[in-house]
């Protein structure tokens, strides 16, 4: 299930790096449990020029070992294209994926 909080987000406004909101996704499905009884909630908000990506966390219990690098990739990607770093909160309970948005001058 996905829930887009994003009243008030003037996309045309800012930059953001192409795929980046796939890999969001991507990472919350891949390592989370998904089922009838572990239903994937994530949380899309923009709050302080940041899209947010919260999900609970439900680990998989069949997933091999993380190589990291999709979301490494999506900081190097972030880094180029914006000098900002993505940030990830996780207290064992909630991840969170907080991506830097790039205000256009327009």
């Amino acid at each position: 299930i996905l829930d887009m909080e994003l009243k008030g987000f003037p996309l045309s406004d800012f930059l953001i790096p192409p795929v980046s909101m796939m890999v969001a996704v991507e990472n919350a499905v891949k390592h989370n449990e998904i089922s009838k009884r572990n239903r994937l909630m994530l949380k899309v908000e923009y709050r302080d020029l940041e899209l947010i990506f919260t999900n609970k966390i439900s680990l998989r219990r069949s997933i091999r070992d993380s190589t990291k690098t999709g979301l490494a990739n999506l900081n190097e990607r972030f880094k180029k294209l914006t000098a900002k770093e993505i940030r990830i909160e996780n207290d064992e309970q909630f991840f969170r994926l907080y991506l830097p948005l790039l205000k256009l001058n327009r």
